[in-house]
């Protein structure tokens, strides 16, 4: 995604498909990750919570459109989400392959917040990695909070599709991107399913950091959330998104529409059909195609 936003900064593409897949078609995995003991001791996900023993496999298949903003207006797309900025780096040396490095972390958050022209208290939201491991969860959380709740008066949202889907290996960062761009696109954060059991040796509450129990109402008028991801290898990516506000008068690209064909001709439907025609002639400037119109809207 970062080399895709580059790419499409420069002009050197106009449009990148994005996306990751994961599918467990044989037992490879399951032995590789059981051989390194990082499989969850059970069938549960738990992550940010002290009852963490490592990971539970997914499934998971993500694809996305990026586009300039510029570019989605001219074409007349459905826009979802803007990204902001993306960054990306490594680790370096360290103790092992999978082992994090908490300074490389908050490197990539803060150069993904420079880019963005965002300040840390501007963001209300993070979904993060968490991988269900004590050590590499609680350098997750200091690295936020010292990113983005060192100096702000409220506390961060936190929360991982993790514990909803599984972890979907090569899938985990589409996986988390989607999920908030659906949040910034209903204004809504979902609850985050762990860390009901607060972790040893990190204290949520005082770091300004808090797990949404309940589904909440995104209160800003402009949204921004940032997606936290990192791998074995030592690669940490950040990226930070916005809620796209709908502009006045903006339409999606006219398509071919296709229009119900009832089997039963009834009095009802006829009725209901002359209403829906009238209706589309008098408001001769409605988008059929737009989100939210639905045939019912004219009956």
């Amino acid at each position: 995604m970062n080399m895709a936003i580059q790419a499409l900064h420069t002009g050197d593409i106009e449009a990148a498909v994005v996306g990751g897949v994961s599918l467990l078609d044989t037992e490879d995995a399951y032995r590789m990750f059981g051989q390194r003991g990082i499989l969850s001791e059970g069938s549960s996900f738990h992550i940010f919570d002290e009852r963490g023993s490592g990971i539970v496999l997914g499934e998971g298949v993500g694809i996305v459109l990026l586009k300039t903003l510029d570019q989605a207006l001219r074409d007349g797309d459905s826009i979802y989400a803007v990204v902001k900025a993306a960054a990306v780096n490594n680790d370096g040396r360290t103790v092992g392959p999978a082992a994090p490095n908490l300074q490389a972390q908050k490197d990539v958050m803060r150069a993904a917040l420079d880019r963005s022209g965002k300040r840390p208290e501007d963001i209300s939201y993070i979904e993060a990695n968490g991988s269900g491991s004590a050590v590499t969860d609680l350098l997750e959380l200091k690295a936020i909070q010292s990113v983005y709740r060192a100096k702000g008066p409220d506390p961060i949202g936190v929360g991982s599709v993790k514990p909803n889907i599984g972890h979907p290996l090569c899938a985990e960062g589409i996986a988390g991107f989607i999920k908030v761009v659906l949040m910034l696109q209903h204004r809504r954060q979902v609850p985050f399913l762990s860390g009901e059991q607060a972790m040893p040796h990190f204290d949520h509450e005082s770091a300004g950091i808090q797990f949404n129990r309940e589904a909440a109402e995104w209160g800003e008028s402009q949204p921004v959330a940032a997606i936290n991801c990192f791998a074995d290898g030592g690669t940490n990516a950040h990226v930070i998104l916005e809620h796209w506000v709908e502009q006045a008068g903006y339409l999606t690209r006219r398509r071919p529409l296709l229009t119900p064909e009832l089997k039963k001709r009834s009095l009802t439907a006829e009725v209901a059909g002359m209403t829906a025609a009238g209706k589309i002639a008098r408001e001769p400037q409605v988008a059929l195609g737009a989100r939210g119109v639905f045939w019912k809207t004219f009956a």
